[in-house]
């Protein structure tokens, strides 16, 4: 059976009031737009599914006292999240590196330090045995997006 993918977030606007279909997207597209929402919701966030999200936002202001157990803690919640949510994946490692950017605010003329990650994931697909992979940088306390 055919499975149809649609590119996130839905235009239900033109679905309706222009009667257009809405956009299609790939099968690789589809997977990388619900790991993207697996690592940027916060656990309990879904209420149809409070497993559904990852740990990260549990740190997010937190002064980390141990950042490698704080890195294992945050990819293996990942890991496991998406193990569960993303069916059509396995073999999923998650990679995570931490780093401090210097971010210039020119109406303020300062300079703030922001802790920054960046998501590496690599996985199979479950009915090819592609490989797969989705990388994402973001700044955390508050989160924003490089």
């Amino acid at each position: 059976m055919e499975q149809h993918y649609y590119k996130l977030p839905l235009n239900f606007e033109s679905l309706i009031t222009k009667n257009k279909e809405l956009e299609p997207s790939s099968k690789g597209e589809s997977i990388a737009a619900n790991v993207y929402l697996i690592i940027t919701s916060k656990f309990g966030e879904n209420r149809f599914d409070e497993t559904y999200g990852c740990e990260i936002w549990d740190f997010d202001f937190v002064n980390v006292s141990s950042q490698t157990h704080w890195k294992s803690a945050i990819i293996k919640s990942i890991e496991n999240s998406i193990s569960r949510h993303e069916l059509r994946l396995m073999n999923v490692k998650v990679n995570m590196d931490v780093y401090e950017v210097d971010v210039n605010n020119i109406s303020a003329n300062v300079v703030n330090v922001k802790r920054a990650v960046k998501i590496s994931i690599q996985a199979n697909l479950k009915e090819t045995n592609e490989p797969f992979t989705f990388v994402q940088k973001m700044f955390l306390s508050p989160l924003s997006f490089e």
